[in-house]
């Protein structure tokens, strides 16, 4: 019989058992990212302000989201430890505090989609779009807290696939609506960027319905605990020691890339559009980077609950090898076929007078910087795994509030507000703020201070 905190047939710490436990994610994921590029697509399509609005908008959303977020996805690290050290039956119960959180949160995302619009765009020359698509996804926040706490818990428990095929399903309902409801259709006017936002929140709607019939269902509340819907102050208050230092962590970074947003369309709007094309090919890869991290999350926490640390530095050594193999390939499509690529965001007749202006040479070279940025991050999010498994958030914290003022913010406020650099400038900053950021994880891995944060707190 297999221990508890091995969560594949394949051996602990192997290629093939982290690969199991990716693919499946990666699906899912990819759905998402897939439904966030057609997006992106359809509303440069219907407006390029539409898409500079779901560049800004979108990142002013994550600004309010991600620190609870951050609370909600340690779901999957009490879990994991519950089922590694074969305590399941306790590991419903925790699930619902986070559902719990979200739905008390409800009032304060009404009242920032209704304040905080005119304060946030303020003078951005797209202010119309830029408000309707954020105001739109805030009245849906809640809906994806709930939907990050539900999938922890599957992913913490190795049942990845139910995760893999709600996203499916829920993402297969966003296209369909966004194409209805971006350009209208019959009776259904044409609500362009509201419309996808809409469309966004009602297929996470559908896919948090989805899990919650599954997480409630007759098996995992007998083995699981997961009819056990009371408070418990206590597991809240875990959650929250965990959550908050890395939710306000992730929160610095949002922060640091609305300003940079800001800071790219002091100098033109072509230049933001340049911008958020290349950020789009980043989205819709980032499904391999954003799977990695939750894999290497759920196996460590397994690991750690069942005090099986041997096995880590095996488990990091796959995940590293499988991540750079990816890398190796975006690169290699980043180098091949700039021009086919840009082309999907253009209309034929764009096409000559973005060459005659010189931006396509610009959108190459960022393309390329963006790949070597997608290494450096996938790597430190697989190091992210690690560190918030075992609970050393406030290092995540650190690390976020230093790294992307000084090396990020610092060179862009200089290089592009000050210095007018263009897209190109924009992603070589990006990719050398990913440098410092891995190194740092890096080095706290390698000391294993992250592993003695653990121990020391247990």
């Amino acid at each position: 019989m297999k221990p508890s905190y091995q969560l594949t047939k394949h051996p602990l710490g192997s290629i093939r058992e982290f690969w199991a436990m990716s693919w499946p994610l990666m699906i899912g994921l990819m759905s998402s990212t897939l439904m966030m590029f057609a997006d992106r697509l359809f509303l440069s399509r219907f407006d390029p302000m539409a898409l500079n609005a779901a560049a800004s908008g979108g990142i002013a959303y994550y600004m309010f989201l991600v620190m609870p977020m951050g609370v909600a996805a340690i779901s999957e690290v009490l879990v994991g430890r519950l089922h590694g050290e074969n305590s399941c039956a306790r590991a419903g119960s925790s699930v619902w505090q986070f559902i719990h959180m979200a739905l008390l949160s409800l009032p304060v995302f009404l009242l920032i989609s209704w304040a905080a619009p005119g304060l946030i765009f303020f003078g951005s020359g797209n202010t119309e779009y830029e408000t309707a698509y954020f105001s739109t996804l805030m009245l849906f926040g809640p809906a994806q807290l709930i939907q990050i706490s539900l999938a922890g818990f599957f992913i913490a428990i190795g049942s990845v696939r139910i995760v893999t095929i709600t996203a499916l399903i829920g993402n297969a309902i966003n296209i369909i609506l966004d194409w209805l409801l971006i350009f209208g259709a019959g009776s259904i006017p044409a609500l362009g960027v509201e419309g996808a936002s809409l469309a966004t929140g009602i297929a996470q709607s559908c896919q948090v319905l989805l899990l919650l019939l599954v997480f409630l269902s007759s098996g995992y509340r007998k083995e699981y605990g997961t009819a056990s819907i009371g408070i418990s102050r206590g597991v809240m208050k875990e959650g929250l020691s965990i959550g908050m230092p890395s939710g306000l962590g992730h929160l610095m970074e949002v922060i640091c890339h609305f300003l940079f947003f800001r800071m790219i369309m002091s100098v033109s709007q072509e230049q933001m559009s340049l911008v958020a094309m290349v950020q789009s090919f980043y989205v819709l890869s980032s499904f391999i980077i954003e799977a990695e991290s939750k894999a290497a999350g759920a196996i460590a926490s397994n690991l750690l609950g069942g005090k099986a640390y041997s096995y880590l530095g095996k488990v990091l050594k796959s995940a590293f090898s499988l991540h750079t193999l990816f890398s190796s390939g975006l690169m290699l499509i980043a180098i091949l076929f700039p021009g086919a690529l840009l082309k999907l965001f253009l209309a034929e007749e764009n096409v000559a007078s973005f060459t005659r202006s010189g931006f396509d040479a610009s959108f190459t070279t960022a393309l390329f910087y963006m790949s070597l940025f997608f290494l450096l991050d996938g790597l430190s999010w697989i190091l992210i795994g690690f560190i918030q498994a075992a609970g050393d958030t406030r290092y995540i914290f650190y690390v976020s509030a230093s790294v992307h003022w000084i090396a990020y913010i610092l060179p862009t406020a200089w290089l592009i507000y000050l210095g007018k650099g263009g897209a190109d400038v924009a992603w070589m900053i990006i990719a050398s703020m990913s440098f410092f950021t891995f190194s740092l994880y890096f080095i706290r891995y390698w000391r294993g201070s992250y592993l003695k944060a653990y121990q020391a707190s247990v």
